[in-house]
């Protein structure tokens, strides 16, 4: 029985085997990427997605305004989930040296941004317990006498505004390790003291709607 020869060596075969090799390795190597070194980025983008926002990392992340004149120089975004008419952002802020001439050292905040309908005087309800909040970085006078609460502090420039913030219904909706800054037309939350995932971004999310949806009126203001 005649032996049939092996077929001739062809060396465009040997190159797509190599070039399947060479995508196989890639996408093996993409999951690898996508689902270890940056699988916190994955989650933030499907988040951000599900929810209508866009994120953007530190190269293209801005500081919304009021909080981009909070110091100087101004604060440098880490990441932003941005819609049009709210942002999530981790931003730090810079050494600097405060009024009494101590030195603040760079500090990590989580904060959320927020468009509302009426036209506030800066107002803010700072966690009582809390060394740092960012409340400090707008300056704002304490009111003890409209606010006995171990709970939140009470801080504007309108005795108005804070009555109107302490007879609301916000204390009973903020739990007691977030802050909350009415200023202008803004809503500023900071829950620093929580993580940066899409479990708590959701949950600072629903907090919003529910203290923009309580907001006090206002007399005057619109």
């Amino acid at each position: 029985m005649p032996v049939t020869p092996p077929p001739p060596f062809s060396i465009w075969v040997f190159v797509g085997l190599l070039a399947v090799l060479l995508a196989s390795s890639a996408m093996f190597w993409a999951h690898v990427q996508r689902w270890t070194y940056n699988r916190h980025w994955v989650a933030l983008g499907d988040w951000a997605n599900r929810n209508r926002l866009r994120l953007h990392r530190a190269q293209r992340a801005r500081v919304p305004a009021p909080l981009d004149e909070l110091t100087l120089p101004p604060p440098n975004a880490l990441v932003a989930l941005a819609g049009r008419r709210i942002t999530l952002l981790q931003m730090d802020t810079p050494a600097v040296v405060d009024r009494a001439g101590g030195v603040r050292p760079l500090q990590r905040w989580n904060v959320l941004v927020r468009e509302i309908a009426v036209d506030w005087p800066t107002t803010a309800l700072r966690p009582a317990m809390h060394e740092r909040s960012l409340v400090d970085l707008f300056n704002l006078a304490s009111l003890p006498a409209l606010l006995s609460s171990d709970r939140f502090t009470i801080h504007g420039a309108d005795s108005a505004a804070a009555r109107a913030v302490v007879g609301s219904m916000m204390m009973a909706l903020l739990p007691p390790n977030l802050g909350v800054v009415l200023h202008r037309r803004r809503l500023i939350v900071d829950f620093s003291t929580r993580p940066f995932d899409g479990i708590e971004l959701s949950r600072i999310l629903s907090l919003s709607d529910q203290i923009a949806g309580h907001l006090p009126a206002l007399k005057g203001r619109g």
